[in-house]
C-alpha cells in the first residue's frame, strides 16, 4: 500500500481530477519494484523521486467549491473518486494499479480498515458469496 498525505488546508477539490499522470507514475514505480525485485531502500528512493501531486490550473473559489469543478478534464482512471472524494469524510477509495495491463476494478468503503476489507481487496474470490453480487458484495445490506 502506498500512501500520499496532503494536509487538508492544501487540498484542492480538483486535486484528483488532474492527478491521473501522478497515479500512473506511482503505479509504474510500484509495479517495477515488484517485478524487478527491488530492495526496500531502492523502492523508497524511487518513491521519494516522484514529482509532487499535480495541482489544478485554477485557484479555489467559494463559487466553484459549491458548483464543483466537473468541467475540468479528468485524467484519473476512476472519475467517481475525482468527483466524490472529500478529505473530511470517512470514505476510502481503492482501485487497481493498471500499469500491468489489469483492467480497472474499484471499491469504495465507509468503515474501519479490517482484515475482511483487505481480504476483499486482495483476494476477492475468498469472500465471494455465490448469487450475492459476484466478487464484490455490497458492504451494507
Amino acid at each position: 500500500i502506498a500512501l500520499q498525505s496532503v494536509p487538508v488546508r492544501h487540498w484542492h477539490p480538483a486535486q484528483l481530477a488532474v492527478s491521473g499522470d501522478w497515479f500512473r507514475t506511482l503505479g509504474e514505480t510500484l509495479y517495477g519494484a515488484v517485478s524487478q525485485t527491488c530492495t526496500p531502500t531502492q523502492l523508497e528512493q524511487a518513491l521519494l523521486g516522484l514529482p509532487p501531486l499535480s495541482l489544478p490550473g485554477t485557484s479555489r473559489s467559494d463559487i466553484m467549491d459549491v458548483i464543483g469543478y466537473q468541467d475540468l478534464p479528468c485524467t484519473l482512471a476512476w472519475h467517481e473518486v475525482a468527483n466524490s472524494f472529500d478529505p473530511m469524510r470517512y470514505t476510502s477509495y481503492w482501485w487497481t494499479n493498471q500499469s500491468d495491463g489489469y483492467p480497472l476494478a474499484s471499491h469504495k468503503h465507509s468503515g474501519n480498515l479490517t482484515a475482511r476489507l483487505f481480504t476483499q481487496l486482495f483476494d476477492p474470490a475468498a469472500v465471494a458469496q455465490p448469487g450475492r453480487h459476484g466478487l464484490y458484495p455490497p458492504m451494507f445490506e
